[in-house]
């Protein structure tokens, strides 16, 4: 069971892109038009007040000074903020924080520059705000004024990946290194407009800074998220209330694969006494049902049924796949059966026109590729042997992404026994297709290109083995 919460838009990538690209124009701004001071990069302000100081010069002291100071009541205000509006209806507390950044550099952009003492000063405070205000971007720490702790992350995790070959650490570094770019894009703007505007640049990081604010206003109803989870809840409930029928218990053990979901399905299978197998980050459906499959080789069981857990797939049709698959078709067991959505006896079910459309394309290229027509060749509902669950299990022979239409041509190519049998469906309750919307589109490109690879793959190994034929004759 999956649901994304995206959560609030003061974490997301789009905000803290904004957010970076202004950070690295503010630091243009103050170090090539303010007096060559570091509005974020603190650190180069302390070595230069050190050395003014070693080198007697109060009145350059004074100017690295005063942005330090500013920094750390910057960073105090943030705080105040926080604790005193985070629990406001209208607006989010990072939101406050922005349109006072927004203001005070507003104001920055009037003063000429024998005032840069003060402009560095509030340019420094608005920084230290933003530093201390938004922290994480897609639930990862990382900082929008400043790049040193961002590459740190960013190579950390891409070591990390070459180590692991997880993908998701991956998306971890190359989300720091997008960071890093913006803020890069932002110094190079500030550099570019300086030459337009002069001390009225600054009013471009007013900009990025109100677009910023105004994503933030996209967000998720927290009252709804929660009700929304309480439906999910309920819906995998439902589910298992069907499965522990005695009927279903009798023959088959329950396990539900979480697939990094966030709601509290591991909480509610492990208190009905089911096992569960949870990813920690999501590795999507293909990669879910493998390590379905190798739990059910690792305990020896003889049949694997598969159904999804969104209440569309009756729990009536486990008994007639467990019947099918210990029923002989053209004299043997099948290895693969299909509860069928689109069979004449199947119960009535309604899909898009592109979802059909791209069934239609599935049913004539498996006909065309291995002479069989199968009606549903996208369903979930599936009973495997164990001779399919064991080569589905190994690595390499599974779909880690979208194992539909193309697994089935290429089982049935391989000389596997796959067999359709009618279904009994419902409507989805709650929850959304991972095909929904546009998405199909996207969905069809990829398996049509998959369904090809497929066939060509399995004719080359079929070539491969009759010259290996030869060559031992």
């Amino acid at each position: 069971m999956k649901h994304k919460i995206h959560g609030q838009m003061s974490d997301s990538f789009l905000t803290a892109a904004f957010l970076s690209v202004s950070g690295g124009l503010q630091d243009a701004y103050t170090y090539i038009f303010r007096g060559k001071v570091f509005a974020n990069a603190q650190t180069g302000n302390i070595v230069l007040l050190s050395q003014s100081i070693a080198e007697k010069n109060w009145h350059l002291a004074l100017h690295y000074l005063v942005p330090l100071v500013f920094f750390a009541l910057g960073i105090a205000f943030s705080e105040f903020v926080h604790i005193k509006y985070r629990k406001i209806q209208k607006f989010h507390w990072r939101q406050l924080v922005v349109l006072n950044e927004i203001i005070l550099l507003f104001v920055v952009g009037f003063l000429p520059l024998e005032w840069n003492l003060l402009a560095n000063a509030i340019v420094s405070f608005s920084c230290a705000m933003q530093v201390q205000a938004f922290r994480k971007v897609n639930g990862y720490a990382f900082a929008s004024t400043m790049c040193i702790g961002n590459m740190r992350s960013g190579v950390e995790s891409l070591c990390a990946y070459v180590k692991t070959k997880d993908k998701k650490i991956l998306h971890k570094s190359l989300c720091y290194w997008a960071i890093i770019v913006m803020f890069a894009i932002g110094a190079g703007l500030g550099g570019y407009f300086i030459k337009l505007f002069n001390m009225r640049t600054i009013w471009v990081s007013c900009g990025l800074l109100f677009v910023s604010f105004m994503i933030m206003f996209i967000k998720e109803d927290v009252p709804e998220i929660e009700k929304d989870v309480r439906k999910l809840e309920k819906n995998i409930n439902k589910v298992l209330d069907k499965l522990e029928e005695p009927e279903i218990t009798e023959i088959a053990d329950i396990l539900v694969m979480n697939d990094a979901s966030s709601d509290n399905t591991n909480w509610i299978v492990k208190q009905r006494n089911h096992a569960v197998v949870t990813h920690i980050f999501n590795l999507g459906y293909g990669s879910a049902l493998q390590l379905g499959y190798k739990y059910a080789i690792r305990r020896n069981y003889k049949y694997v049924i598969q159904m999804d857990a969104d209440g569309q797939h009756d729990v009536c049709n486990i008994l007639n796949i467990y019947k099918a698959l210990k029923t002989k078709y053209n004299e043997s067991y099948p290895d693969i059966v299909l509860g069928s959505r689109y069979l004449k006896d199947s119960s009535p079910y309604k899909t898009s026109f592109l979802k059909e459309l791209a069934y239609s394309i599935f049913r004539t290229f498996i006909k065309m590729s291995t002479g069989r027509t199968i009606m549903d060749p996208t369903t979930g509902l599936q009973g495997l042997s164990w001779r399919a669950v064991l080569y589905y299990s190994k690595y390499g022979n599974f779909d880690e992404r979208y194992p539909d239409a193309n697994m089935i041509t290429g089982m049935i190519l391989k000389g596997y026994n796959v067999v359709e049998i009618p279904a009994v469906m419902h409507s989805r309750e709650f929850g959304k297709s991972m095909h929904s919307g546009l998405k199909p589109i996207w969905y069809m490109c990829h398996m049509t290109l998959s369904l090809i690879a497929v066939v060509v793959r399995q004719h080359k190994e079929k070539r491969r083995m009759e010259r290996q034929k030869k060559h031992e004759q």
